[in-house]
């Protein structure tokens, strides 16, 4: 009998905390994995599952830079980093030395399409049956430089996260997400872009299939870490986009996003930015694509670099280009901070505020922002409909000779929309819009100015 036939999946399932039950049995289990499993140098059937039990053998990790910190709370945690052993096996004390190995060698248990290019037809089915890493698991990395990151064909019935080891850089050049379900990049860096025009692509695909559920938090995403010497000419010829979405539910969450061109660029719905600083930009901080049923929750956009004819937005709305008659419902956009200048930056230059010019929007709610802005499109929305505009202060420092100062507009044919309780230079309902209520606003550009009384 082989010993991995002595291993029940159940048993297999079990993390760290639950396997060690003693120092003799876990001195059995080790010497028998030595001796039998790891000696085959193979990672399938199941084999791959007794390399579950293997994650409990060793509960210090301090030799790899590993701590109790890295262990996820839930499912399995496997560990790797790239200057450990050829042969490592996931476990703290001995690391897998490969991310990349983990796709290629098939061990991680997923599901993907029977049949492609993925069609109606198109059925998922398991993939890497038995593989030890599975759905609900945690990858943790040491810091090192991991190069790019390809995620493609892999549809996770929970998520999997991937994450930095505590107080460690895991560094990507670049992450592309594509023909996914249900991953989770937890605290990575991704700096240079690796030649490509984005850091971070997340992405459906026309052959693998359409990528959904995707989170990206705590994450350091940049070009340069430092664009302080940087020319007009490295800005337009250097700096690369942070994250591009043409997927469905992804969630970007707590990062920080500096010295690119755009910040983040949606296509598809149901997105989720939150918690995100958005710094140092040659293009739009955000720009959402006709992205329904989406929310954009206390982000903080600053310091528009202006070396080209692109107009910057701080947020700007319009619909896709190949359906131009989208119309965009059920947007929220509350608590961001915009702020276009801060300290001396001879590049910086004009920023629209929270915009839409172009397509149709429906049930709208632009709620408690702050924007500090040198132009005239302090909050500028068109052709907006159902919607409310409440609490937003709308400020021109006056930085910027003989632009703004900065309004709050509603333009292009609006209806039913009400404006309430905002603070602006200036208030401005265009001609052919209809029930659009403007009342207990303050028209003020002072710094100290303050929502009316009563609202």
């Amino acid at each position: 009998m082989r010993f991995v036939d002595l291993v029940q999946p159940g048993d297999a399932r079990r993390t760290s905390r639950s396997l060690v039950q003693g120092v003799s049995a876990v001195a059995v289990v080790c010497t028998l994995f030595a001796g039998v499993w790891f000696a085959a140098g193979t990672y399938s059937g199941a084999e791959q599952m007794t390399q579950r039990a293997s994650d409990g053998a060793v509960l210090t990790a301090a030799a790899q830079g590993f701590s109790a910190k890295d262990e996820a709370a839930s499912g399995t945690t496997f560990y790797v980093d790239p200057g450990a052993r050829a042969g490592g096996v996931g476990t703290a004390s001995d690391p897998f030395p490969s991310l990349d190995a983990l796709f290629s060698r098939g061990l991680i248990e997923s599901r993907n399409w029977n049949s492609f290019p993925k069609s109606g037809s198109s059925k998922l089915v398991k993939r890497n049956a038995g593989a030890p890493i599975k759905a609900g698991d945690t990858i943790v990395l040491a810091g090192g430089d991991y190069g790019d990151l390809q995620i493609r064909g892999y549809y996770n019935q929970k998520p999997i996260t991937i994450t930095s080891a505590h107080g460690q850089v895991a560094r990507f050049d670049h992450i592309s997400v594509s023909g996914a379900e249900r991953w989770v990049l937890d605290s990575l860096t991704v700096v240079g872009g690796g030649g490509s025009s984005e850091l971070v692509d997340i992405e459906n695909h026309g052959h693998f299939g359409p990528t959904r559920r995707i989170t990206i938090k705590k994450s350091t995403i940049q070009t340069v870490a430092n664009s302080s010497s940087w020319s007009a000419s490295d800005w337009n010829n250097r700096a690369v986009t942070g994250i591009q979405v043409n997927a469905n539910r992804v969630k970007i969450k707590g990062n920080t996003i500096r010295n690119v061109e755009h910040g983040i660029s949606l296509r598809g719905n149901y997105h989720r930015v939150r918690n995100t600083t958005i710094d140092r930009f040659a293009g739009d901080g955000i720009r959402a694509v006709g992205t329904s049923d989406s929310k954009y929750i206390r982000n903080r956009i600053s310091n528009a670099i202006n070396v080209n004819d692109n107009h910057d937005d701080a947020f700007q709305h319009f619909p896709p280009y190949d359906n131009p008659s989208k119309v965009t419902r059920n947007v929220v956009i509350r608590a961001n901070t915009v702020v276009n200048c801060e300290g001396t930056n001879p590049l910086c230059g004009p920023l629209q505020g929270i915009v839409s010019f172009d397509g149709k929007g429906v049930n709208w709610k632009v709620k408690g922002n702050t924007v500090i802005t040198n132009h005239w499109h302090g909050i500028s929305l068109y052709n907006i409909h159902h919607s409310t505009v409440r609490d937003n202060v709308v400020r021109d420092p006056n930085q910027i000779a003989d632009i703004g100062p900065a309004w709050l507009r509603i333009a292009n044919r609006s209806s039913n929309v009400v404006v309430e309780c905002n603070v602006a230079a200036s208030f401005v309902s265009t001609g052919g819009n209809s029930n659009v209520k403007l009342r207990k606003n303050t028209t003020s550009n002072s710094a100290s100015a303050r929502v009316a009384s009563g609202c």
